[in-house]
């Protein structure tokens, strides 16, 4: 049981760490990318989703483990679209 959660908290830190990256860059916000954290891997997946607000974006993140077919989290936000300075 212990194991699950902790599991289970790494990769819903894994999936903040990712919304965090967006919400300061969007760039390569499609891209599916393998991360490391408490050595560990993890397959972290985004989509960007429209609002009804043309400067907001959903953004739908996902962690697996490399091996996994299940996310292990799953955690959604909003992005700011507008150019960065």
């Amino acid at each position: 049981r212990l194991e699950r959660l902790e599991t289970a908290l790494i990769a819903d830190t894994v999936a903040a760490n990712r919304l965090v990256e967006l919400r300061l860059s969007a760039r390569d916000a499609m891209v599916s990318r393998t991360v490391e954290m408490a050595d560990q891997s993890w397959r972290v997946e985004t989509r960007l989703g429209a609002t009804s607000d043309p400067e907001l974006a959903q953004v739908n993140i996902e962690v697996f483990r490399p091996e996994g077919t299940a996310p292990v989290s799953q955690l959604t936000g909003f992005i700011d679209t507008r150019a960065k300075p």
